[in-house]
C-alpha cells in the first residue's frame, strides 16, 4: 500500500479526505482538494477526535458516512493511518454483515491512495455530530470506540437524506453518483 499525496487521481484508486488536524499529525503538506472519486466506496474522509484523555479516529465513507472509529495511538503517518483505518473498517463491515463488501469493493482500492482535503461543510459537520453521538455511547451506555463506532452505522443522519449510513453504502453501487460531490460547501 502506498499512501501519498503526489500521485495524480488516473493513478491513484482511493482518496483520503483529512481534516486540518489530522493532516497535521500525519505529517501531510498542504493538501489538495480533489473531486469525488469514481469509485463512491474508494472515497473515505477522516476526523480526528478528543474522548477524555485519548484521542480516536473516526472515519467515514464520503458519500454514505458508513462510520468506523479506531484508536489515534501510534497514528503519525498516512500510511499507518491508511493500515489502522483499513483494518477498522473490515471489522466494522464484518460486525454489519458486510465483509463480502469490503473484500469485493473497497479493500482492493486501497492498494494506492491519495489525500485530500475534506472541503465540505456539511460533511465535516456529519462527522462532528457523528463524533458526539460516539461519545454519548461510550460514556453513557459504557460502549467500547469500536461498538459506539458500529451504533453509528444504524443512526439516521440528514447528509444522506434521513437513512442510515449501512443501509447506504450498501446500495450505493445501485445508485450511481451521489447528489453532491464533496467540493462543495
Amino acid at each position: 500500500m502506498t499512501a501519498t499525496s503526489k500521485h495524480t487521481t488516473a493513478e491513484v484508486t482511493m482518496i483520503f479526505r483529512l481534516t486540518q488536524e489530522l493532516a497535521r499529525r500525519t505529517k501531510q503538506p498542504t493538501l489538495p482538494l480533489l473531486p469525488l472519486c469514481v469509485n463512491p466506496y474508494a472515497d473515505w474522509s477522516a476526523h480526528i477526535f478528543p474522548a477524555g484523555r485519548i484521542r480516536l479516529i473516526l472515519v467515514v465513507n464520503s458519500v454514505s458516512l458508513y462510520p468506523a472509529i479506531f484508536p489515534a495511538k501510534g497514528i503519525t503517518s498516512g500510511t499507518a493511518l491508511v493500515h489502522e483505518a483499513m483494518q477498522a473498517l473490515r471489522a466494522t463491515m464484518y460486525a454489519t454483515g458486510d465483509l463480502a463488501l469490503f473484500e469485493k469493493m473497497v479493500a482492493p482500492d486501497a492498494a494506492s491512495v491519495q489525500f485530500s482535503t475534506v472541503g465540505n461543510r456539511r460533511l465535516t459537520g456529519s462527522m462532528n455530530e457523528m463524533a458526539k453521538i460516539a461519545l454519548v455511547q461510550m460514556y453513557y451506555r459504557c460502549q467500547s470506540p469500536f461498538d459506539a463506532g458500529r451504533h453509528l452505522t444504524d443512526t439516521i443522519m440528514s447528509y444522506i437524506g434521513n437513512d442510515f449510513p449501512v443501509e447506504v453504502f450498501r446500495t450505493m453501487h445501485k445508485q450511481g453518483m451521489p447528489r453532491e460531490s464533496p467540493q462543495h460547501p
